[in-house]
């Protein structure tokens, strides 16, 4: 659809793919809506929308920030020097950088854990489509080591809502700030490499 394709095209300019294919994406569902609810009236509009594909729309090379590839020999030596990071920060922060290498979450998704979500009983972690960046329900199984932290830590934090709330700013959970932080003093952090975009 011209016009839709029109709206596009800067970001596609911008190299911005992938939020070109979901905006599309977008505006189809807003007005198929639209006609489900007898909203609309131009019939071959919302056909042609309907038929209005995104694959047209290339992948072009882009930056993204990627951490550096670490030999299998260092994770034992890493995991040490992190417990050691967190002997100076908050409890939460200590117990998600302990938890982290179990589940192999992205740091939103780690610390925005809810209780609710928890189901220790069968040792799994069922986190919506709403926090997942693929907005695909995920499943993670708990480890013994993982379980045992969480109740260990459910006997702290166990009565909010979330795993590892702050203190004294409403329950929020911990940023996702304070678990980078941990690793940008140990001088630790991203570099930049060309990628295709969207990968």
């Amino acid at each position: 659809m011209v016009e839709v394709g029109a709206a596009l095209l800067p970001l596609v300019k911008a190299g911005k793919n992938e939020t070109a294919k979901r905006a599309a994406d977008l505006v189809r569902n807003v007005f198929q809506y639209a006609d489900n609810l007898g909203l609309t009236t131009n019939g071959a509009m919302i056909e042609r929308l309907r038929k209005y594909r995104t694959d047209n729309i290339p992948v072009q090379a882009g930056h993204r920030l990627l951490y550096k590839a670490m030999p299998e020999e260092w994770i034992g030596k890493l995991l040490a020097d992190v417990w050691k990071a967190t002997q100076h920060r908050t409890f939460q922060v200590a117990m998600a950088l302990q938890l982290h290498p179990y589940v192999f979450l992205r740091p939103s998704e780690l610390c925005g854990g809810r209780w609710q979500e928890l189901d220790l009983a069968k040792a799994e972690w069922l986190i919506p489509a709403e926090r997942m960046k693929s907005r695909k329900e995920h499943v993670v199984p708990l480890p013994y080591q993982a379980v045992a932290l969480l109740e260990e830590l459910r006997g702290l934090t166990g009565g909010r809502e979330y795993l590892f709330p702050t203190w004294g700013h409403g329950g929020r959970p911990i940023s996702t700030n304070a678990l980078i932080g941990v690793f940008r003093s140990m001088g630790m952090g991203p570099r930049v490499e060309r990628t295709a975009a969207g990968m």
